[in-house]
């Protein structure tokens, strides 16, 4: 009977401590500027207040990095901060005029940005390398797992119609193949270390892959989604779409939703709800 419930008293230990290591973490950025954390959809503190206008946020568990736009300069800035002490320092790239469209990184300094030029950048230790490719088409986001980095780039056929194409790159050797040729218009991608991740378009479709292959498409979002991030727990997007009536006296006013959803897409809760176009969100 000890043995038994020694046992289950260890099952349960387990359960907690998985349950835990697998807890969602993240950042929001708030339209009035402010940079809030949250652990398991909760909000916990207040990290900081932004200046400037930040464009990108990505969070990578004891770090966290910031595109920002100054506009009295028409430049554009990146920064790496610490959770820890909450201090930020700027990283140099090659192109301030440059729009950055799309930021990945790892807790260890290595990751990419990608830039409205068509290039994307590798950064080591926080500081730039190289600029490691220049795209075919218009880039609209990156996500570095440490593995593997995948891009996705967008052609406007002219005629209202988009073409998105999905591709998986090695790290050392950058050798690039195609895994998703989409007729829609990707907003966002992220992927795990395990070949697995998703694409979110601009009509609210959702596309799984696994091994470099698409394996299911649905459209759990009826409006324009973006900031996909996939975690072990569910994934994340945020959703923006006109409140009010065209009617009446109060202007239409963007509302902007953070949702979490389980891996099935099914089932999804908003984690943060805001008037606002600047709200952003990066999870973990």
């Amino acid at each position: 009977m000890k043995s038994v419930l020694k046992s289950i008293f260890t099952l349960l230990v387990v359960s907690q401590v998985s349950n835990f290591s697998h807890a969602s973490k993240g950042i929001i950025l708030k339209d009035d500027t402010n940079l809030d954390y949250y652990e398991n959809d909760k909000y916990v503190k207040t990290l900081m207040s932004l200046v400037s206008t930040t464009t990108l946020i990505n969070y990578t568990g004891n770090n966290f990095y910031l595109s920002k736009y100054i506009p009295e300069d028409n430049k554009y800035s990146l920064h790496a901060c610490s959770m820890e002490t909450l201090k930020c320092v700027p990283i140099t790239t090659p192109d301030t005029s440059a729009d950055i469209v799309g930021i990945s990184f790892q807790d260890n300094g290595k990751g990419f940005v990608a830039k409205k030029d068509l290039n994307i950048d590798y950064y080591e230790n926080n500081v730039f390398v190289k600029t490691i490719t220049k795209a075919d088409r218009k880039i609209i986001y990156v996500s570095y797992t440490g593995k593997s980095t995948y891009f996705a780039e967008v052609k406007d056929e002219n005629n209202g119609m988009y073409t998105s194409f999905i591709k998986r790159c090695s790290e050392f050797a950058w050798n690039c193949k195609v895994i998703g040729e989409i007729n829609d218009s990707i907003t966002s991608i992220s992927f795990n270390d395990n070949f697995e991740g998703y694409a979110v378009s601009r009509v609210g479709k959702l596309y799984h892959f696994k091994n470099d292959k698409i394996v299911s498409i649905t459209k759990p979002f009826k409006f324009y989604t973006d900031d996909l991030f996939f975690t072990d727990t569910g994934f994340y997007t945020r959703r923006q779409f006109l409140e009010g009536n065209f009617n009446d006296e109060k202007p239409m006013r963007v509302k902007t939703e953070i949702t979490k959803c389980d891996l099935s897409g099914n089932d999804c809760k908003n984690t943060f709800r805001e008037h606002g176009i600047h709200v952003r969100g990066s999870f973990k």
